[in-house]
């Protein structure tokens, strides 16, 4: 915290000059304490197989508690919804602006013939898996009380160095149109 710094640059024993006094940097001395070379862990690409399957299942399952009733889910539509997750997940890391929700429907709209669809995703730098469904259960999706409803669920994980997961989760209920 910059509080706790203290900014008197003429006291030797908190601060060391950037220049020897004859000229020239003393790269030693002003990085004592820090390694040459970083070393980062390799993506573990099947820790996030496994942390989508767990999330997957953990949504699901959550879904069905929060509704106290029979909910039915559409695979079809929730195998669409991966690929659009992998098409977010591009898009951020390319600095690409991310298209509105209802862009990403028009490529699943003939799998919800004569019904209608609601939902958005969400993104995370993954931590655990019950931050992840208690932000879906703050979105209040679960909710919808109509006889008919179904809903998708799908979630991507990809692995980024050192055990960094970016986590992506999209949720839909489809209802058919009055």
């Amino acid at each position: 915290m910059p509080s706790l710094v203290d900014f008197n640059v003429l006291d030797r024993k908190c601060w060391h000059p950037y220049f020897r006094r004859g000229g020239g940097f003393d790269q030693e001395q002003f990085y004592p304490c820090q390694d040459s070379s970083i070393l980062y862990k390799e993506p573990d690409d099947a820790l996030g197989a496994e942390l989508e399957v767990e999330i997957l299942d953990s949504l699901k399952t959550s879904i069905r508690t929060w509704r106290r009733v029979p909910s039915s889910f559409n695979n079809e539509i929730s195998n669409r919804l991966s690929a659009i997750l992998i098409d977010l997940e591009e898009r951020k890391m390319n600095g690409l602006k991310v298209l509105p929700t209802a862009e990403y429907y028009k490529g699943i709209e003939g799998l919800c013939r004569g019904k209608r669809i609601f939902g958005h995703s969400l993104h995370f730098a993954f931590s655990t898996v019950d931050e992840i469904v208690q932000a879906i259960e703050s979105t209040s999706i679960h909710q919808n009380k109509h006889p008919g409803v179904e809903f998708s669920v799908s979630v991507k994980v990809i692995a980024y160095a050192s055990n960094l997961f970016s986590t992506w989760v999209f949720v839909t209920f489809q209802i058919p149109e009055c």
